[in-house]
């Protein structure tokens, strides 16, 4: 069964719970590329547009912030200042400006424990998630890694069945060549007999004897 919405709205529906039973904080959804080397805001409903276009696409690592380090290592990062805390080293001039002070990332992975993405909350003071705080974040991992195995898996459908419609349709193309090949082939075995026929009633010193002899054989080659 698809989806009814696309996967950003999807998500977007998983963040605002977060942030509403933790008021004050901010929610995203970042999703990693096909390498695990790059990570991409999906959602991000509440969080500054400067901020989540400039970290779109940012590379993951061993110090990228919360989320890229996150992916990299496969596990929970918590960083209570993002002001100095060396993670955020590249980035902790961009995350103050728009009023982000704290971080913990969570990264989300499929049912064969590959990372798809990574589920964030971000805070304006710097401070430490509360349990339940993590609790609700993992209920929102756990619920987005559904939602996007079930997109991926109606993407996959949906090329399945393009490519299987385009394999339907090069093998009707197929027979109906299959089918214009043999009549064809019939046809210039009749029109070859006849020209058999004709040949001994025209002058073998004529034109028109070489041209037909020509004829005949071009029809006994493709036929």
């Amino acid at each position: 069964m698809a989806l009814r919405l696309p996967l950003p709205d999807v998500l977007t529906r998983l963040v605002q719970p977060l942030e509403e039973a933790s008021p004050g904080t901010l929610g995203a959804v970042l999703l990693v590329d096909s390498t695990v080397e790059h990570v991409f805001t999906v959602a991000a409903p509440s969080m500054p547009a400067a901020f989540t276009t400039a970290i779109s696409g940012q590379p993951t690592g061993p110090q990228a912030g919360s989320c890229g380090t996150a992916v990299y290592r496969r596990e929970l990062v918590i960083v209570v200042d993002i002001a100095s805390d060396p993670l955020w080293r590249d980035y902790a001039s961009l995350a103050l400006e728009n009023g982000l002070a704290a971080c913990w990332s969570t990264p989300i992975f499929d049912s064969e424990r590959r990372v798809v993405g990574t589920f964030a909350q971000y805070a304006r003071e710097p401070r430490h998630p509360t349990a339940e705080e993590l609790r609700v974040l993992d209920d929102a991992r756990d619920l987005a890694s559904v939602a996007i195995q079930m997109a991926r898996a109606e993407e996959a459908l949906s090329q399945a069945e393009t490519q299987l419609q385009f394999a339907q349709k090069m093998e009707a193309v197929g027979r109906l060549a299959g089918g214009i090949a043999h009549d064809f082939s019939n046809l210039l075995t009749v029109i070859g007999g006849n020209i058999t026929l004709a040949i001994p009633s025209v002058p073998s010193d004529s034109f028109s004897y070489d041209v037909m002899l020509e004829a005949r054989d071009a029809c006994v080659l493709r036929a």
